[in-house]
């Protein structure tokens, strides 16, 4: 037998496994897509927070609130001037004490922006296009955009119970590494394209 043969076997041998691991690993990747008003978004992440029983939760692993005033004021601003929002990435733990529970894999900040500003701890600063509001809570807004606020939704990603720890924590590595930062030219290049303006505004708000 030639050379070739036995290489062209070698690599088919090694499609065959390329394939069969790729079968595997897509099993920690199940998803459904969930679609929820803020309001209940909100209250499913702090309902029982106190005590560790809330239905959505931040894990250990995950960093503190780090978004500053102004970051968190352009992500409210975008909910209220309807700009598209990244999903949330959240996975139904398995077993333990939190089974049937959603830990955030990615969004941490969002939902905690949301938060303080549906308790009126955020005031909105440094906003550009919905410059009126600045200087403004949730509390200030008009009684009808509060209830249009409320009932906007927030898509989340939900992780089937298939996705172990470590296969959470390896989305969360994957979900927060990476990318490049669009330099100044090329948000300035992409600022009359509604796509463009889009990602260059969350490369900026989102780092």
């Amino acid at each position: 037998m030639t050379q070739d043969f036995f290489e062209q076997h070698s690599l088919e041998d090694q499609a065959s496994r390329v394939e069969a691991q790729i079968k595997e690993l897509q099993k920690i990747t199940d998803y459904e897509i969930r679609e929820w008003p803020i309001e209940v978004l909100v209250d499913k992440f702090t309902n029982g927070r106190d005590t560790d029983s809330s239905e959505i939760f931040i894990p250990d692993y995950q960093r503190e609130m780090v978004w500053s005033p102004r970051q968190q004021s352009r992500f409210i601003e975008s909910i209220l001037i309807r700009l598209p929002v990244p999903f949330i990435f959240a996975a139904d733990v398995a077993e333990g004490d939190r089974a049937g529970n959603l830990e955030i894999i990615d969004g941490s900040q969002r939902i905690r922006t949301l938060d303080n500003f549906l308790s009126n701890r955020l005031m909105l600063v440094d906003l550009q296009r919905l410059d009126t509001a600045n200087g403004m809570k949730f509390n200030d807004l008009p009684q009808a955009r509060k209830l249009r606020f409320k009932r906007q939704t927030i898509r989340v990603i939900e992780i089937t119970d298939k996705a172990d720890d470590e296969a959470r924590r390896e989305m969360f590595d994957r979900l927060n590494s990476g990318g490049t930062k669009l330099k100044s030219m090329e948000i300035r290049r992409g600022v009359y394209s509604s796509t463009l303006a889009f990602f260059s505004e969350a490369e900026e708000l989102f780092s």
